[in-house]
Protein backbone atom coordinates (compact mmCIF):
# COMPACT_ATOMS: atom_id res chain seq x y z
CA UNK A 1 0.00 0.00 0.00
CA UNK A 2 1.44 3.77 -1.14
CA UNK A 3 1.92 6.12 1.32
CA UNK A 4 0.19 9.74 -0.59
CA UNK A 5 3.22 12.10 0.38
CA UNK A 6 2.52 14.93 2.60
CA UNK A 7 1.29 18.09 1.43
CA UNK A 8 2.92 21.45 1.39
CA UNK A 9 0.21 22.51 3.34
CA UNK A 10 0.82 20.05 6.30
CA UNK A 11 4.41 21.31 6.60
CA UNK A 12 5.62 25.09 7.25
CA UNK A 13 8.75 26.06 4.55
CA UNK A 14 10.21 29.17 4.98
CA UNK A 15 11.60 31.45 2.37
CA UNK A 16 14.87 29.65 2.62
CA UNK A 17 13.62 26.33 2.88
CA UNK A 18 11.55 26.81 -0.58
CA UNK A 19 15.04 28.21 -2.31
CA UNK A 20 16.99 25.15 -1.59
CA UNK A 21 13.83 22.36 -2.38
CA UNK A 22 13.72 24.70 -6.23
CA UNK A 23 17.48 24.62 -6.62
CA UNK A 24 17.35 20.82 -5.99
CA UNK A 25 14.65 20.22 -8.10
CA UNK A 26 16.06 21.66 -11.15
CA UNK A 27 18.49 19.34 -10.83
CA UNK A 28 15.88 16.60 -11.41
CA UNK A 29 17.65 12.82 -10.05
CA UNK A 30 20.93 14.04 -11.04
CA UNK A 31 22.00 15.08 -7.52
CA UNK A 32 23.52 18.44 -6.49
CA UNK A 33 27.16 19.13 -4.50
CA UNK A 34 26.79 20.81 -1.53
CA UNK A 35 29.50 23.18 -3.28
CA UNK A 36 27.33 23.54 -6.46
CA UNK A 37 23.51 24.57 -3.86
CA UNK A 38 26.25 27.11 -2.49
CA UNK A 39 27.46 28.86 -5.34
CA UNK A 40 23.94 28.79 -6.78
CA UNK A 41 22.32 30.49 -3.35
CA UNK A 42 25.63 32.49 -3.14
CA UNK A 43 26.11 31.17 0.61
CA UNK A 44 28.73 29.56 2.80
CA UNK A 45 28.75 25.75 2.54
CA UNK A 46 28.50 25.49 5.95
CA UNK A 47 25.02 26.99 6.00
CA UNK A 48 23.72 24.67 2.75
CA UNK A 49 25.38 21.92 4.87
CA UNK A 50 23.28 22.92 7.87
CA UNK A 51 20.10 23.40 5.50
CA UNK A 52 20.36 20.25 4.48
CA UNK A 53 20.60 18.50 7.38
CA UNK A 54 16.88 20.15 8.10
CA UNK A 55 15.57 19.14 5.05
CA UNK A 56 16.82 15.28 5.86
CA UNK A 57 15.29 15.24 8.98
CA UNK A 58 12.22 16.26 7.24
CA UNK A 59 12.25 13.88 4.91
CA UNK A 60 12.67 16.27 2.18
CA UNK A 61 16.42 15.33 0.75
CA UNK A 62 18.60 12.75 1.23
CA UNK A 63 22.30 12.19 0.80
CA UNK A 64 23.95 10.10 -1.99
CA UNK A 65 26.45 7.77 -2.42
CA UNK A 66 28.29 9.83 -4.38
CA UNK A 67 28.17 12.77 -1.91
CA UNK A 68 25.53 14.69 -3.84
CA UNK A 69 21.91 15.32 -2.60
CA UNK A 70 18.66 14.69 -4.15
CA UNK A 71 15.04 15.23 -3.11
CA UNK A 72 13.08 12.31 -1.64
CA UNK A 73 9.59 11.44 -3.14
CA UNK A 74 8.38 13.72 -0.84
CA UNK A 75 10.46 16.26 -1.56
CA UNK A 76 10.06 16.34 -5.22
CA UNK A 77 5.95 16.41 -4.89
CA UNK A 78 6.32 19.54 -2.49
CA UNK A 79 9.13 21.18 -4.66
CA UNK A 80 6.79 20.53 -7.76
CA UNK A 81 4.02 21.92 -6.12
CA UNK A 82 5.57 25.19 -4.98
CA UNK A 83 6.83 25.96 -8.35
CA UNK A 84 3.73 25.48 -10.15
CA UNK A 85 2.34 27.84 -7.43
CA UNK A 86 5.51 30.19 -7.81
CA UNK A 87 5.60 30.52 -11.38
CA UNK A 88 1.51 31.48 -11.09
CA UNK A 89 2.98 34.32 -8.18
CA UNK A 90 5.44 35.45 -10.51
CA UNK A 91 3.46 35.95 -13.78
CA UNK A 92 0.69 38.10 -11.81
CA UNK A 93 3.04 39.91 -10.11
CA UNK A 94 4.82 41.02 -12.94
CA UNK A 95 1.22 41.13 -15.49
CA UNK A 96 -0.70 43.34 -12.70
CA UNK A 97 2.06 44.94 -10.73
CA UNK A 98 5.15 45.59 -13.20
CA UNK A 99 7.74 43.72 -10.90
CA UNK A 100 10.93 42.35 -12.61
CA UNK A 101 10.86 38.70 -12.76
CA UNK A 102 13.79 38.74 -10.39
CA UNK A 103 12.03 40.64 -7.69
CA UNK A 104 8.72 38.74 -8.56
CA UNK A 105 10.31 35.60 -7.69
CA UNK A 106 11.24 36.43 -4.67
CA UNK A 107 8.18 38.10 -3.48
CA UNK A 108 6.23 34.94 -5.23
CA UNK A 109 8.20 32.25 -2.73
CA UNK A 110 7.38 34.64 0.77
CA UNK A 111 3.93 34.97 -0.62
CA UNK A 112 3.98 31.06 -0.47
CA UNK A 113 6.06 30.69 2.61
CA UNK A 114 3.41 33.26 4.22
CA UNK A 115 0.41 31.15 3.15
CA UNK A 116 1.55 28.08 5.41
CA UNK A 117 2.09 30.81 8.20
CA UNK A 118 5.63 31.33 8.11
CA UNK A 119 6.18 35.14 8.94
CA UNK A 120 10.23 35.03 8.30
CA UNK A 121 11.22 37.54 6.09
CA UNK A 122 9.12 40.70 4.52
CA UNK A 123 6.97 41.05 2.09
CA UNK A 124 7.98 42.21 -1.65
CA UNK A 125 9.89 45.34 0.72
CA UNK A 126 7.70 45.42 3.40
Amino acid sequence: MAIAPQKSDDMKLTVSQIKYLLVLSKAQDSGVRISDMAKALDIKRSSVFNMLKKLAEAGLVVKNDDKTVSLTEKGKYMAAEISLKAEEYTAKLQEHLGISLENSRDCAIILISRENGVQDEAICGE
